[in-house]
């Protein structure tokens, strides 16, 4: 059931800040919550700035962040996360010996930069062109079980369709049942697991009759 206290809107440059404590808020300790000040607002601020970008924020009457669903083009997770590479490259290696969380993605980007691509390959990116990724979707926890976070995953579909694309895809942890619910309530449906920790979740996208908006 909608929430009449909150806007559903596309993300602006000045919600960043609140983007940031936002995450923070939502999973708090965990990946990237965890990292130096100004991991996040880099991360979003790098979202928005992107083409192809698909940016929500669920803001509360009183003007605050309650809540983020964020993603756009696939290939912008990998470019992401080697600019963040760049931009905090101690803190980054620190968390990478400390932290399982952090350590699985920065071994799995050090190793797609040093391999060498097979003649044949095609690049998962690639191979779907208008596939979306989604990279998060989290509230504050006061506001959870109010209906807000499907809300916020409904817009962040609408938006994709906007722009074009035809599907969108996630990574869940399999351990996170909560989680896993939700998307396949939302009618994301399971298609294959990535390692041993995550699954796969997808959605098709039905043709737009006419103009979506958010």
């Amino acid at each position: 059931m909608p929430n009449p206290s909150h806007e559903i809107r596309i993300a602006r440059p000045e919600d960043v800040a609140g983007m940031a404590t936002c995450h923070a808020d939502a999973f708090p300790g965990r990946g990237t919550s965890s990292m130096v000040d100004g991991w996040l607002r880099f991360l979003y601020q790098f979202y928005l700035d992107a083409d192809m970008n698909v940016s929500m924020v669920a803001v509360g009457s009183n003007g605050e962040i309650e809540g983020i669903a964020v993603g756009g083009d696939k290939k912008l997770f990998g470019q992401y996360r080697k600019a963040s590479a760049r931009r905090f490259p101690l803190r980054l290696a620190w968390r990478t010996i400390v932290d399982p969380a952090v350590r699985r993605p920065v071994l799995n980007l050090l190793k797609g930069m040093i391999t060498p691509k097979r003649g044949n390959s095609v690049p998962a990116t690639t191979a779907d062109p208008g596939m979306a990724g989604l990279l998060s979707i989290g509230v504050r926890p006061r506001t959870r079980g109010s209906g807000l976070a499907g809300q916020l995953i409904g817009g962040f579909e609408r938006q994709c369709m906007e722009l074009g694309f035809s599907s969108a895809q996630l990574s869940v942890a399999d351990s996170n049942e909560r989680a896993r619910r939700f998307y396949e309530k939302a009618g994301w449906v399971a298609e294959d697991r990535k390692d041993g920790s995550s699954v796969l979740y997808r959605k098709t996208f039905r043709a737009r009759e006419s103009s979506a908006t958010c």
